[in-house]
């Protein structure tokens, strides 16, 4: 279960994960691990090129019922293993730079994960809480096997 909170132009969610902080940040920079959980419906036609370095780019191509939809940015911060943040652009961010950072601190079950979405346009900040929402559920499923 996580935690979501919204307001007009930005998200947060939180949650807790089975696995520390470090094995966690792996998770979300290393391709294989993440098309792993990331795909967790169908990873037919996702493809994921990531180039994990501050400035580096990446680009994510999820497909779902049909349709492929290009999510692209840079990596603004990668701090192992607390903090890593990234530019999102889409099609649901109006093509528009939106800014994702995602904070993992170590418990005593595991770690906690506390990821943050702004510069969102309004109508589409609800449809991406959910998403990311349900993206850390298939995370923590996934370091739990």
């Amino acid at each position: 279960m996580n935690d979501i909170t919204t307001d007009r132009t930005g998200l947060t969610v939180r949650g807790g994960l089975p696995a520390d902080a470090n094995s966690a940040f792996s998770a979300w920079v290393d391709s294989a691990a993440l098309k792993q959980w990331m795909c967790y419906n169908d990873d037919a036609g996702w493809d994921f090129i990531l180039d994990v370095r501050e400035g580096g780019q990446f680009r994510i191509d999820m497909s779902h019922e049909g349709r492929t939809i290009a999510h692209t940015g840079v990596y603004t911060t990668i701090r192992r293993p607390e903090r890593l943040a990234f530019t999102w652009v889409s099609k649901f961010t109006n093509d528009e730079q939106s800014q994702v950072t995602i904070d993992f601190s170590d418990t005593t079950t595991g770690s906690e994960i506390l990821l943050s979405h702004t510069h969102l346009p309004e109508e589409f900040v609800e449809a991406h809480a959910n998403g990311w929402s349900e993206f850390i559920d298939e995370l923590r499923a996934w370091l739990s096997r």
